[in-house]
């Protein structure tokens, strides 16, 4: 399990530093506001940056005081990494799979 929290900046949510293949099962987004808020979410490989080419979730919006769980395999390879912001404060983000 790998936990992090969305910054109103572009940010690092997780690096694959290892060797193999980390593979993602989950990931659950909590919203701790009483406001909407928006996030990205970006799989960035070496040498890139965060860009709409790359991103996974775009301006998804996330209701107040709730979650958003993505069950989907996603498999990160050595030196990528995953990428995010919010358009706010308070918003969590939790891994699950094989790190």
């Amino acid at each position: 399990m790998i936990r992090a929290k969305f910054r109103t900046s572009d940010d690092r949510l997780y690096l694959h530093s290892g060797s193999g293949i980390a593979i993602v099962s989950s990931v659950l987004i909590a919203n701790t506001t009483a406001s909407r808020i928006t996030f990205r979410i970006h799989h960035v490989r070496p040498g890139e940056t965060s860009v709409t080419a790359n991103a996974l979730f775009y301006d998804a919006a996330i209701a107040p005081n709730s979650s958003l769980l993505i069950e989907n395999v996603l498999t990160i390879e050595t030196g990528e990494e995953l990428r995010g912001q919010a358009s706010s404060s308070g918003v969590t983000f939790t891994m699950y799979g094989t790190i």
